[in-house]
């Protein structure tokens, strides 16, 4: 090759970064981190997010943007330093399943037993041991949900940071 054909791969590749980089937007993410032990729950945008802030307001949605202090739901904008809990819901997918089955199926146990004794024209409609299935189904499902979902408290133990991650 010539001189002046490397020179020009050269400055198109030159070029093409710069304006790569030019163009590219900043992505940022959001760390919940514990200061004492290298323990870090990652977020970023699309992630979904459930947390209370200090005034006690609950929002559960979707992580549409992450500024350097605050954060942008789908609905409304929360500014980091007005939350106080943040709920780690990410781990916990098998057990909220868990949880919807067993209600599901506390629900259903109980709708076809009660639909089969009205049918057979069976009295008492409800019988006492398909009341403590049925409850058993339910207490069952709030345990797996409550087990699917931890709550971190934000102190001077655990924190949010926004870490920006550029080219």
């Amino acid at each position: 090759m010539t001189h002046c054909k490397v020179k020009g791969i050269r400055l198109t590749i030159i070029l093409v970064s710069i304006l790569s980089t030019k163009f590219s937007t900043a992505q940022k993410i959001l760390w919940l981190e514990n200061r004492h032990i290298a323990k870090r729950i990652k977020y970023v945008v699309g992630d979904h997010m459930s947390f209370v802030t200090k005034s006690g307001l609950y929002f559960n949605d979707l992580l549409v943007r992450i500024n350097d202090s605050s954060l942008q739901l789908n609905k409304e904008t929360v500014l980091i330093e007005d939350i106080d809990y943040v709920f780690k819901t990410q781990r916990g997918a098998t057990w909220r399943s868990m949880s919807n089955v067993a209600a599901q199926a506390g629900l259903l146990f109980f709708s076809v037993d009660a639909f089969n004794r009205t049918i057979n024209q069976e009295y008492p409609i409800i019988r006492n041991g398909n009341l403590v299935v049925t409850s058993s189904f339910l207490i069952s499902s709030a345990l797996f949900y409550k087990l699917g979902t931890r709550r971190y408290r934000l102190n001077k133990k655990w924190r949010l940071r926004v870490i920006d991650i550029s080219i």
